[in-house]
């Protein structure tokens, strides 16, 4: 009976340290809405270094609210193939249903989850990086454009600049925050 305690003890002990890494179901709330991400803590995270992180925008289609559908592709494949290849905390925001990174909400929601990690883990706040797919990498432009001083360096992937594929309206929510994108 006490090796079957010493086990479940064990376990229990064992289980709490391993809930800490890997990747880890998070939300926010901003503006009085809830919105789901995940962010990959590695394996052999201490807080007794500080850790460089990766925001990493998915393209389109991966929209929702379950803070899952990022994971599903790209940077999120590579790390569940060889972890040993990403050393770093990685954030995987999601934009909501029918948005895109390119809208001031979006990429208000993005600086919110990476201020969250910021204070949530032992971070170097010089080695924050951000990396964009597609319509990831358009809110890459956008966001180093309004927070021009915040990431130490950008991956653009397949990104565009310009808005006009989208609907006028839609165009106007990207021009007034990014006047990059009215620039020849």
């Amino acid at each position: 009976m006490k090796i079957i305690v010493a086990i479940a003890t064990f376990l229990l002990i064992s289980t709490d340290a391993l809930a800490d890494t890997g990747f880890l179901d998070r939300s926010i709330t901003l503006h009085g809405e809830s919105y789901s991400y995940q962010v990959y803590v590695p394996a052999n995270y201490t807080p007794e270094l500080m850790w460089p992180v990766i925001t990493d925008l998915h393209g389109n289609g991966r929209q929702g609210n379950d803070g899952i559908q990022p994971t599903r592709s790209g940077l999120a494949d590579l790390i569940r193939q060889d972890r040993s290849l990403v050393p770093a905390i990685v954030i995987f925001p999601q934009a909501q249903p029918n948005t895109r990174w390119e809208f001031p909400a979006m990429q208000e929601l993005v600086i919110a989850e990476v201020d969250r990690t910021i204070s949530e883990f032992h971070v170097d706040s010089r080695r924050l990086y951000l990396t964009g797919f597609s319509m990831g990498a358009a809110g890459v432009y956008r966001l180093a454009y309004r927070w021009p001083d915040r990431f130490a360096a950008l991956v653009c992937i397949a990104g565009h600049l310009d808005s006009d594929r989208y609907t006028p309206e839609q165009r106007e929510i990207d021009r007034r925050p990014n006047p990059s994108v009215t620039t020849p």
